[in-house]
């Protein structure tokens, strides 16, 4: 009997040993399942908003394209600003040098 009980231990070691690591298996499955899930769910919620994104670059594109052809008169306008400046200072100094001729 004394022979027994060495192999009757140690299989039931084995035994625990087999159904803890059984155990601890299905923890890491159940874990790459629940992992697998929100992962899954994560890259749904980031589609939806990469598309509400999408459209609201194609809403605002729209609007941005028109202050960009606004913004892009501007350097026109100022170029325009200093011609008629300029030609108005000619016509003041012009005018000027007139009165003074003239006196």
């Amino acid at each position: 009997m004394d022979n027994l009980k060495i192999p009757l231990v140690l299989v039931i070691a084995v035994g625990a040993q087999l159904a803890a690591g059984v155990f601890y298996g299905a923890n890491i499955l159940r874990d790459i399942n629940d992992n697998t899930e929100r992962t899954d769910e994560l890259l749904q919620i980031l589609l939806e908003t990469e598309a509400s994104l999408e459209e609201i670059d194609e809403e605002l594109f729209s609007d941005n394209e028109e202050l960009w052809s606004e913004f892009d008169a501007v350097p026109r306008l100022m170029t325009d600003l200093i011609r008629l400046q300029a030609r108005v200072s000619v016509i003041e100094n012009t005018l000027k040098f007139t009165r003074k001729d003239a006196m």
